[in-house]
């Protein structure tokens, strides 16, 4: 919630400035295009950060904010509609902490969030075979104990994919997982199931 509260106070702005700095339609444009460079850039300067980080992090807690801090970028650029790069920063970031992972030994299952990450972006380019084991595999890896935030787009992100694949079984036993892993958000898998099925009657 601070997250999302954050990012919105951000970007509410940041993304409704340019038409009040002109009204000129090509001079948006080449703010915008500044804009994205600037971003692009800061987002491949945390990339390497991270990698340079792994040379010396010796600490799984580290590790796991290296991990997050990837899985929230990568989600940055999925709302921007990068969903190319929101794939490269997951496949980059794994790239990066493999070596350093195999030196220490250490099992980091946060990692399954970048798998859900990525196959988000792969269920967005309709290649469904492979989002789906992306989202189960970084699901398992994971487990019950991350925070619900990862599993919540995990398991919707599944709910979908066993809709456009007319699945309805699994479909409702992903909102199952769901309604188990976080009841608070109750009102939404209802709303989700209902919707299914008023789109099942036509």
């Amino acid at each position: 919630i601070l997250f999302d509260t954050i990012f919105t106070a951000v970007h509410v702005g940041y993304n409704s400035l340019t038409p009040e700095l002109t009204p000129d339609y090509d001079e948006r444009s080449s703010l915008n295009g500044y804009r994205m460079v600037f971003s692009i850039a800061g987002t491949l300067g945390a990339i390497i950060l991270a990698t340079v980080l792994g040379w010396f992090i010796t600490d799984q807690g580290l590790l796991f904010g290296v991990v997050e801090s990837s899985f929230y970028l990568s989600r940055l650029a999925y709302w921007q509609g990068s969903v190319e790069h929101s794939a490269e920063i997951c496949q980059q970031t794994r790239a990066d902490l493999a070596p350093l992972l195999a030196r220490t030994g250490f099992d980091l299952p946060a990692l399954g969030c970048l798998d859900v990450a990525e196959g988000c972006v792969l269920l967005e380019k309709d290649r469904l075979e492979e989002a789906s084991q992306l989202l189960r595999g970084g699901l398992q890896r994971m487990g019950w104990g991350m925070h619900p935030g990862y599993l919540l787009i995990g398991h919707l992100a599944l709910f979908r994919l066993y809709e456009i694949q007319g699945r309805a079984a699994e479909a409702s036993a992903s909102l199952d997982a769901l309604d188990e892993i976080w009841p608070d958000i109750q009102f939404c898998t209802r709303g989700l199931r209902l919707q299914s099925a008023l789109r099942n009657e036509r």
